[in-house]
């Protein structure tokens, strides 16, 4: 079972220079399905219980479509994405 992302593994860099520079207005897109062991792991390691990450009541009772992602765990493929342009 995956949470929030689904999809498989997609590249997406848009540049108006052909130099491979970033530049304000590019586009870097990676998408990536997080499993529930992955937000387990995250979260024994952040401390962050909120049930909004494990109760998919909780999460559609604050307004959202399921279960959320902590947010520093998918920040933490920043680094990544931006490296493998």
């Amino acid at each position: 079972s995956s949470v929030l992302a689904k999809g498989s593994l997609l590249r997406y860099f848009s540049s108006s220079s052909s130099s491979g520079v970033l530049k304000i207005g590019d586009v870097l897109r990676q998408t990536r399905t997080f499993s529930n062991d992955d937000v387990s792991q995250y979260s024994k390691l952040s401390h962050d219980v909120n049930p909004l990450h494990f109760d998919s009541e909780s999460a559609r009772a604050a307004g959202f479509e399921d279960r959320l992602v902590h947010g520093l765990l998918v920040a933490s493929l920043f680094p990544w994405i931006i490296s493998s342009h």
